[in-house]
């Protein structure tokens, strides 16, 4: 049996024009006008760990990556696919790809006669409308590394519908390797996060599973792991790390960590760093400003740290706590000022966002006033401060999304072509978060709890 992991692209032709864009391994879709993507391809990294848990228990596995392949045709998605002629096929599918993705599954299941596997963030909500499809055989929610040995293992007397399998240990396989995702190394170098330039190879890695947060407007901690937070140790990483310099040698140019929020675990952190500090190969990083103390911050660019990513999404403590990212953000501030003016030759990248609940006229502008004060500090030790702005968008699954839904738009939210991350309809779905009102106070639910309360919080971790 052979099964293809695939991440398809998306592709969607308008009124004679072509858009492109990432699958799901983006956490923030966006669209490109033509047929040439933009200098970024995010590592899908839930596939490729399904592919090796697959490929660990005696599965063909074949890995195909649209996306950095730069497959902006439907044809040659297709003639790639059935040169490969797999028995079954798992896509990862997120609501912005899951035009693109059903009509590969119909031309497959015509073509080919194979297994078709829906997985990803769509299923959270979906699922049950997508099994009723001919051309799809399953269809899996959450993390799918057992769901999908499962299904292939078992055939037709596999469950129709698989539900959070996730698993506890992420270290090790079961035939104890290390449980490190499968990685096509002929286009490797394909992989590239622009907000921290750093010199390719970039290598991409993730040290954990989920987030111990509970953002109402995230969705891949909550539509994939549950909420579920599980770290990796540290020598786990490291043994990682020294795996693939061993493969890429001096091709190896860089690191970036890109988990949902990377510095957690003080011990943890600390022991990778002094790894990383070994290991020699300069790593940047995507986490929480308010995570660490400045002494942790030190420790991470003495060992090789080039640049930081944080999600600060605003300044103004209503709105944070409107969306329960359990942030304080004049700590937020606090540390932003510090790492700025006390390090030097560093890039930092801050994503924020606007058309938050219950936001009022003036917040944005402050918050953009605050940042450009940040990068005038940093550019005095020639630091590079930049920042994305993201409008607040009720991806289905999140709470924000069921919050509407429950609130009678559900109808309004089920067009699925107004998520690819084009500017207008961006804008129109923002537009939709206004309908929880400027009064707009965070509600109840099983997920978040009233307060917010965290999962799995290292206990050597730091507020």
């Amino acid at each position: 049996m052979k099964v293809l992991f695939a991440n398809i692209p998306f592709i969607r032709h308008v009124n004679g024009r072509i858009f492109t864009g990432p699958n799901a391994g983006s956490r923030w879709p966006w669209v490109n006008e033509g047929p040439s993507f933009h200098n970024y391809a995010p590592f899908p990294f839930t596939l490729a760990w399904a592919a090796k848990y697959a490929q660990s228990h005696g599965v063909e596995v074949v890995f195909y990556d649209g996306v950095a392949l730069r497959h902006s045709n439907f044809n040659l998605v297709t003639e790639t696919i059935q040169q490969i002629n797999p028995d079954v096929i798992v896509y990862d599918v997120s609501t912005p790809t899951y035009e693109i993705n059903n009509n590969i599954a119909m031309w497959a299941k015509h073509t080919l006669d194979c297994r078709n596997i829906f997985c990803g963030p769509h299923m959270q909500v979906y699922a049950e409308q997508c099994i009723q499809q001919m051309h799809i055989d399953n269809c899996v929610i959450g993390e799918y590394d057992i769901a999908v040995l499962d299904i292939c293992q078992n055939g037709d007397k596999a469950d129709k519908i698989h539900r959070f399998r996730h698993l506890k240990n992420i270290d090790t396989l079961p035939n104890g390797d290390n449980f490190i995702p499968f990685r096509p190394l002929s286009y490797i170098n394909n992989y590239y996060d622009p907000s921290m330039n750093t010199k390719r190879v970039q290598l991409t890695v993730s040290t954990s599973r989920g987030c111990p947060f509970k953002c109402t407007y995230c969705q891949w901690p909550k539509v994939i792991n549950n909420g579920q937070y599980r770290a990796r140790s540290a020598e786990n990483v490291i043994d990682e790390l020294k795996q693939v310099k061993r493969v890429l040698g001096d091709n190896l140019g860089s690191i970036f960590f890109d988990d949902d929020t990377w510095n957690l675990g003080k011990r943890r952190i600390e022991q990778m760093c002094d790894g990383l500090k070994d290991l020699g190969v300069p790593w940047t990083m995507m986490g929480r400003i308010d995570t660490s103390k400045p002494e942790l911050y030190k420790k991470m660019v003495d060992s090789g740290c080039v640049g930081m990513r944080f999600g600060v999404e605003t300044f103004n403590q209503e709105l944070s706590n409107n969306v329960k990212k359990k942030l304080d953000t004049q700590k937020a501030h606090d540390n932003l000022k510090y790492i700025v003016n006390n390090f030097r030759d560093m890039e930092f990248h801050f994503t924020t966002m606007k058309n938050l609940p219950g936001e009022k006229p003036g917040s944005w502008e402050n918050d953009q006033k605050i940042l450009k004060e940040l990068a005038s500090m940093g550019r005095k030790n020639n630091n590079i401060v930049h920042w994305q702005i993201s409008d607040c968008i009720p991806f289905p699954g999140t709470e924000l999304w069921e919050e509407l839904v429950e609130k009678g738009h559900g109808e309004a939210l089920q067009d699925f072509t107004m998520y690819d991350g084009n500017p207008h309809n961006t804008e129109t779905l923002a537009e939709t978060i206004g309908w929880l009102g400027e009064d707009y106070k965070p509600r109840y639910t099983e997920y978040s709890g009233k307060d917010g309360k965290l999962t799995n919080f290292p206990k050597d971790g730091e507020k």
